[in-house]
């Protein structure tokens, strides 16, 4: 009771940073995905932060959905994923061995990558439930093919231990030519064969993400991990012969700040570190709480556009760790104005496609390091 009076009289913080993320985008996007596989089971992925969505924003989102699992990748993300969402949750990264106690077991389970974790959950000896994570050609994580009889004569020791899910992971799937896929796929298929004759028989088969998720067809496997196309970002090339699918999506994050400062300047002044503006004539320049720290890389420094309304307002000088400079000369800003960093829509100047290619970072890694700190809002 005592809690949830100080929750009811706290103050209300307003942030100079918000992102808002669009429930039906996400929606949408889970059931386009779900329309291409109507028979598997999707598994939408919340590691890494959702994505720079907010872990607990996603799962409340999903809250009402018809997945029956979420996957996240480490302890402290089941932490969060369990607090906020009643669905069954999959941890497909490794975690040190002594944190499986700690978990509930009606609800979790884990992604087996070799045989020193699958000894201890033996030892540890309470009923769990795995998903054996072959190594079918990436060789980063995973059970190789030689490996794989003394894994499974090990695991026939073990009845508490129940095979539920097979898995594994493409290395080249966003690549115009299939034909790594093809090759795993069919390494996916003899190792799935040796697996039968020891008796194991799973309920799930997944090798997809999002990019395979797009661009395979294969009845042999019936489920799907969905990772960047759940968040609206289409993970092929334009001239991919899938690409059009993705083209459907809808992007759900729009990263919005507020002008904080102004500053009026003459001409040959300079503006931030380093000194890498110089303004031409008289400037107005108009500051932004929202630098590389929050997310906006510093490799856009005089490479940007921030739009205010209709217009783009041009970065300027030196992207600093939480502040950043645009140009707004010939517009009536104010500060406390609200200006969008981010626009969901592909066709802005300031989306986050565009911002991939203009830093020559992939969307992935952009939308990851946007500060967890930043609020985040689902609308």
């Amino acid at each position: 009771m005592l809690a949830l009076l100080r929750k009811l009289f706290a103050p209300k913080l307003h942030s100079l940073n918000t992102i808002h993320i669009d429930r039906k985008a996400i929606l949408h996007n889970l059931s386009y995905l779900q329309s291409l596989h109507p028979f598997d089971q999707i598994i939408p992925v919340l590691k890494s932060n959702a994505y720079g969505h907010g872990l607990k924003e996603v799962c409340q989102i999903l809250k009402h959905s018809d997945v029956e699992m979420v996957a996240v990748d480490s302890f402290p993300e089941y932490q969060i994923a369990k607090k906020y969402t009643k669905k069954r949750v999959l941890v497909i990264g490794e975690t040190d061995v002594r944190n499986y106690r700690h978990f509930n077991r009606k609800r979790a389970s884990f992604a087996v990558y070799n045989i020193s974790t699958l000894e201890w959950l033996i030892a540890y000896r309470k009923k769990c439930r795995i998903h054996i994570f072959l190594n079918t050609g990436m060789n980063r994580e995973g059970i190789q093919m030689h490996e794989l009889d003394e894994f499974l004569e090990t695991l026939q020791n073990a009845p508490w231990i129940t095979v539920e899910w097979i898995m594994s992971h493409f290395a080249d799937a966003d690549n115009v030519d299939p034909a790594s896929m093809q090759l795993q796929v069919e390494n996916f298929k003899r190792m799935h064969e040796k697996i039968l004759e020891y008796g194991f028989e799973s309920q799930y088969r997944h090798i997809s993400a999002s990019a395979g998720a797009l661009k395979l067809d294969d009845d042999f496997f019936n489920a799907q991990r969905v990772w960047l196309a759940l968040y609206g970002y289409n993970p092929l090339s334009e001239d991919d012969k899938a690409y059009t699918k993705g083209s459907l999506l809808k992007p759900a994050m729009r990263v919005y700040s507020s002008i904080v400062s102004l500053q009026d300047i003459s001409e040959w002044e300079w503006v931030g570190y380093k000194f890498t503006y110089e303004a031409p004539g008289e400037t107005r320049i108009a500051t932004i709480p929202f630098g590389y720290f929050e997310g906006l890389p510093r490799v856009l420094s005089n490479n940007w556009q921030i739009k205010r309304k209709d217009i783009y307002l041009p970065v300027v000088g030196t992207i600093s760790m939480n502040l950043c400079c645009v140009n707004a000369s010939e517009y009536d800003v104010a500060i406390g104005e609200t200006v969008e960093v981010i626009s969901p829509s592909k066709s802005s100047l300031n989306s986050l496609e565009h911002m991939a290619k203009a830093s020559g970072m992939i969307t992935y890694e952009l939308l990851v390091k946007i500060a967890p700190s930043v609020k985040r809002k689902v609308i």
